[in-house]
């Protein structure tokens, strides 16, 4: 799984990216409501996750340089990709 504190600061990103100054407080949500945030939020680091690793894939490792280039980016898709797990 991603790492949980990504996942909730990316679910409390969306929720407050609406911007509207009367919303409850992430703390009082119901635990629904923020679940369903949470859904939204791996969904999008799933997509950005995809995204990251479709990259890596397009870099031809020729050199050492390349090479890591492509080791980092995968590894980072997987440390925030809530689909890998631990």
């Amino acid at each position: 799984m991603a790492v949980p504190q990504a996942t909730l600061k990316v679910a409390r990103a969306i929720y407050e990216y609406a911007g509207v100054e009367d919303l409850p407080d992430w703390e009082d949500l119901p635990p629904t409501i923020q679940i369903s945030y949470v859904e939204e939020a791996e969904a999008a680091l799933r997509a950005t996750c995809d995204h990251i690793k479709y990259l890596a894939s397009n870099i031809d490792a020729d050199d050492r340089e390349e090479i890591l280039v492509k080791g980092t980016l995968v590894s980072v898709s997987n440390l925030l990709d809530p689909r890998v797990k631990d």
